[in-house]
């Protein structure tokens, strides 16, 4: 979707401005249906901040990083 929005700006059918105010639009719903998905569902809580420290400290390296949660999860 930012992609699409950056088009948008790029072809001048929207300004930067707005594409900054939708993409965080976008983001805000993400987060508020992930929380959901997490309270709601079977979901772990500790997992979730695991995955999103490994795509801080070990940038570039996802598939590693989804094996390293996998893994994790299954000894959890």
């Amino acid at each position: 979707m930012e992609f699409f929005l950056q088009t948008l700006v790029k072809r001048k059918f929207i300004s930067q401005d707005t594409m900054l105010g939708l993409n965080q639009f976008l983001m805000i719903i993400a987060s508020i249906t992930a929380v959901r998905m997490m309270i709601f569902s079977h979901l772990h809580f500790g997992l979730s901040l695991f995955s999103l420290f490994l795509n801080f400290v070990n940038r570039g390296h996802e598939n590693a990083n989804a094996l390293c949660v996998l893994g994790l999860g299954y000894i959890w």
